[in-house]
C-alpha cells in the first residue's frame, strides 16, 4: 500500500501549482481527473474530514459539524444526484439536493454544479472508494477564483496514512497546509429522515458571505 501511494503523490507532483486570485481562471482545464472513476462503486455516503481553501483570507473556523454528501447515480448517464446534510452550530439541520451535470460521459470524474446560483466545477482526483476520496473544487465569485481541495471518508473518521497521504497532495498541488479546516464528525446523528433548512454547501466551504463583505 505505501508503494501505490508513493507513486500517486509522485504523480500529483508535476501540477501546477494552482492559485486564488482576482480574474484568474479555474484550473480544471489542466488538472486531470481520476482516470476510469466507477460511479457505481463511488456512490453512496461520503463524511467531509478537512477541506482547504487557496485563499488564506476564507480561513475562518466552520459553522457546521457534521457535514456528510450523498452521491447517487440517475438512469441519465450524464447526471448525478448530490444530497448535502450538515450541522449549524445552533443545532439546526442545513443542507439539501443539488444535480451534478457529466458534460463528458467518458470523463465521469469531471461534474459541474449550481447551487443558488453559484457554478461550481468538481473534479474526482483521486479515490480508493472504500475508504478515501480527494476532490479540487472551483467557481468565480465577484471576479475571484475560489479553489477548495476536499478530503472525503466512508467513516466519520480516516486513518492518518491516509490523511497524511492526501495532505501531501494537497501540498503538491500548492494549497497552504495551514489553510486546512478540519469538519468535527463527532456527536452526530442520523439526520437522514429530516428535512433540512436550504442552504448552499459549497457557499459555506468557499464562506461566500466572507468574500461578498471583502468585495464591497
Amino acid at each position: 500500500m505505501y508503494r501505490a501511494l508513493l507513486v500517486s503523490i509522485a504523480a500529483f507532483a508535476v501540477l501546477p501549482s494552482v492559485m486564488g486570485q482576482p480574474g484568474a481562471q479555474c484550473h480544471t482545464p489542466v488538472l486531470t481527473p481520476r482516470h476510469y472513476l466507477d460511479m457505481e462503486r463511488f456512490s453512496g455516503e461520503w463524511f467531509m474530514i478537512q477541506y482547504a481553501p487557496f485563499l488564506s483570507e476564507l480561513v475562518t473556523e466552520p459553522a457546521f459539524t457534521c457535514l456528510k454528501q450523498i452521491y447517487n447515480t440517475t438512469d441519465d448517464p450524464q447526471m448525478l444526484e448530490l444530497s448535502n446534510r450538515f450541522i449549524r452550530l445552533n443545532g439546526s439541520l442545513g443542507g439539501g439536493d443539488t444535480p451534478a451535470f457529466i458534460a463528458d460521459p467518458a470523463i465521469p470524474a469531471l461534474w459541474h454544479v449550481e447551487e443558488n446560483g453559484l457554478n461550481f466545477t468538481i473534479m474526482v482526483l483521486g479515490t480508493d472508494y472504500d475508504n478515501w476520496a480527494y476532490l479540487y473544487g472551483c467557481s468565480i465569485f465577484s471576479g475571484v477564483r475560489i479553489e477548495l481541495n476536499i478530503l472525503h471518508s466512508r467513516q466519520r473518521t480516516l486513518d492518518p496514512v491516509h490523511r497524511d497521504f492526501v495532505s501531501s497532495l494537497m501540498v503538491g498541488m500548492g494549497f497552504p497546509p495551514q489553510n486546512v479546516i478540519p469538519i468535527d464528525q463527532t456527536g452526530c446523528t442520523n439526520f437522514a429522515d429530516e428535512v433540512p433548512e436550504q442552504a448552499s454547501v459549497f457557499g459555506e466551504l468557499a464562506n461566500l458571505d466572507l468574500l461578498q463583505i471583502a468585495s464591497e
